[in-house]
């Protein structure tokens, strides 16, 4: 009984982790020192997407009223369209970043269009950075707030979450604790009516 109420305690935090880690791409916007600093990291799901433009060169850059936000080290692009979400993350025009490294990531939410590296396989990890030096997220234009494209269904069911100022939120321990004692106390609960019904039939 007792590996009973562990293994169901880990189905149940599994299940809770799945549910708080729901978007494969995170994309972060932060003020960092004198400078704004993105990041972009997870896995993108191309099978409910359509590719439409391959080879694409572009520049990592950011456009809020477009929705737009772009970080790559070689800025050439397989372009992918079916997003849905927000059309802008502020009032903000076209700034070009100081500097970007890492793998192509770029988002044009307007369109519902994201860029990856050329050639990528549906699934590859994907890690970007993007600095732009001696600014500020209000001065960039950037509202801020947490922003979410989602795309495909089912077991290809996928999004891109931006976190524009804003903390990108943990699952709660508190939860995942609650969660895991009440599969054991429903074992409990079950094992005491076994046996009352065990001396009854006595």
């Amino acid at each position: 009984m007792k590996r009973k109420a562990v293994w169901i305690g880990c189905i149940l935090a599994t299940l809770v982790c799945g549910c708080a880690a729901n978007a494969s791409v995170i994309m972060t916007l932060e003020q960092v020192g004198p400078n704004v600093v993105a990041t972009g990291n997870g896995t993108v799901d191309t099978t409910d997407l359509t590719l439409f433009l391959r080879n694409s060169p572009t520049r990592p850059f950011i456009e809020p009223a477009f929705a737009i936000l772009f970080q790559c080290a070689t800025c050439v692009a397989d372009v992918y369209d079916g997003l849905l979400g927000p059309d802008n993350f502020g009032p903000g025009k076209s700034t070009d970043a100081s500097t970007s490294t890492g793998d192509m990531l770029g988002l044009l939410g307007i369109n519902g269009i994201i860029f990856v590296p050329l050639g990528y396989m549906s699934g590859t990890q994907l890690s970007s950075t993007g600095t732009w030096d001696n600014t500020t997220l209000a001065d960039l234009g950037v509202t801020p707030g947490s922003y979410a494209w989602t795309w495909g269904s089912g077991a290809h069911a996928d999004s891109l979450k931006l976190f524009a100022g804003v903390p990108v939120p943990e699952p709660a321990p508190a939860l995942l604790l609650t969660l895991g004692s009440a599969g054991t106390g429903l074992l409990a609960t079950r094992r005491q009516r076994l046996r009352g019904h065990r001396t009854l039939v006595a």
